[in-house]
C-alpha cells in the first residue's frame, strides 16, 4: 500500500462513523451535524471530504476547522429551511438569513477549493425552496392557500364595482364599501402581509368630493410596483446566474437579491393578492 493509500485508509478509520449507511447525520472532525438529513447532496459532499479526496492527505488543523464551520453553515441554512416550511410567515422572516448563510456557504467553500457549479450545487435548490415557502407557492409555483387568494381577488372585484357605481352616480360610498375592505385586510393579516392600501379604481375627478382624500394616484401598491419594475431586469439576470454563472456572479448575484430583499418580498406579496 502506497503512502497516498495509507492516509486515505487511515482517514476512514478515523472517520468510521461519519460512513455508517442509513445515518442522515455525519461526524465532521468532532462535531456531529444536526439537519443534514434534508439533503443527501450534502451528506455525499461531505463524506467525499472526510474521505480526502479534496485534500492531499489528513487536512490540516486550520483546514479541519474551515470544513467543521463549513458543516455548521450547512445545518444554519437546512435549520432555516425547516422552519420556513412550517409557515409562510416564517419563511419570509428567515429569508434574508438564508441568502446570507448561502452565500457564506459559496465563500468558506471556495476558500478550500470546492466548486459552486459542482460540488455546491445543492445550496441553490434550498435556497429556491424557501423563496418559494415565502412567496406562498409550492414546487411548481401555484399558491399554498388558494382559497384565501382566490377569495381577496373576488372580495376586491366586488369592491370595484361597488366604488365605481357610486362614483358614477356621484353618491357617497356605502358602507358595504367599507365593509369589502375590512374583509380583504382581515385575509391579508392572515397571511402575514402588511396592511394592503387598497387603490379607488376610476379617475379621481369622478370620485364623490367626501372620498376624494381616499382617492391617490400613487398608492403604496404603485410605489411597490415601480420599485420592482426598475430591478425586475437585473432580478431576472442574477437568478439565471445563480443556476449557471461562474463563482463571483453568483456571489454577486446573491449579494444583489439579498441587497433588494425588502423590494422583492413586498412585490411578491402584492402578486400573491
Amino acid at each position: 500500500m502506497d503512502n497516498f493509500s495509507l492516509q486515505n485508509w487511515r482517514i476512514r478509520v478515523v472517520n468510521e462513523d461519519a460512513f455508517k449507511e442509513g445515518q442522515g447525520e455525519l461526524n465532521v472532525y468532532g462535531y456531529t451535524t444536526q439537519h443534514f438529513d434534508i439533503c443527501p447532496g450534502a451528506q455525499t459532499l461531505f463524506k467525499d471530504i472526510l474521505r480526502g479526496e479534496f485534500t492531499d492527505g489528513m487536512p490540516s488543523a486550520k483546514e479541519q476547522d474551515k470544513i467543521v464551520e463549513l458543516a455548521k453553515l450547512h445545518d444554519t441554512l437546512f435549520a432555516l429551511e425547516k422552519i420556513a416550511l412550517k409557515d409562510q410567515g416564517n419563511a419570509k422572516a428567515v429569508f434574508d438569513k438564508v441568502i446570507e448563510t448561502a452565500s457564506d456557504i459559496y465563500t468558506l467553500g471556495t476558500e478550500i477549493g470546492l466548486d459552486q457549479n459542482s460540488d455546491l450545487r445543492y445550496i441553490q435548490g434550498h435556497v429556491e425552496k424557501v423563496n418559494d415557502a415565502a412567496r406562498g407557492t409550492d414546487d411548481i409555483g401555484r399558491p399554498l392557500d388558494e382559497d384565501k387568494a382566490e377569495r381577496m381577488a373576488t372580495l376586491i372585484k366586488q369592491r370595484d364595482a361597488l366604488i365605481k357605481k357610486h362614483s358614477d352616480a356621484g353618491e357617497m360610498f356605502s358602507d358595504k364599501v367599507y365593509d369589502l375592505d375590512s374583509q380583504i385586510q382581515k385575509i391579508a393579516k392572515s397571511e402575514s402581509l402588511d396592511e394592503i392600501e387598497l387603490e379607488i379604481p376610476g379617475d379621481e375627478d369622478k370620485a364623490p368630493a367626501g372620498d376624494k382624500a381616499l382617492n391617490v394616484k400613487l398608492t403604496k401598491n404603485d410605489k411597490i410596483i415601480n420599485a420592482y419594475k426598475e430591478i425586475e431586469q437585473e432580478i431576472k439576470d442574477s437568478i439565471q446566474k445563480m443556476k449557471s454563472g461562474n463563482e463571483d456572479e453568483k456571489k454577486a448575484a446573491l449579494d444583489f437579491l439579498k441587497a433588494n430583499q425588502d423590494t422583492i418580498k413586498a412585490y411578491n406579496n402584492l402578486k400573491k393578492v
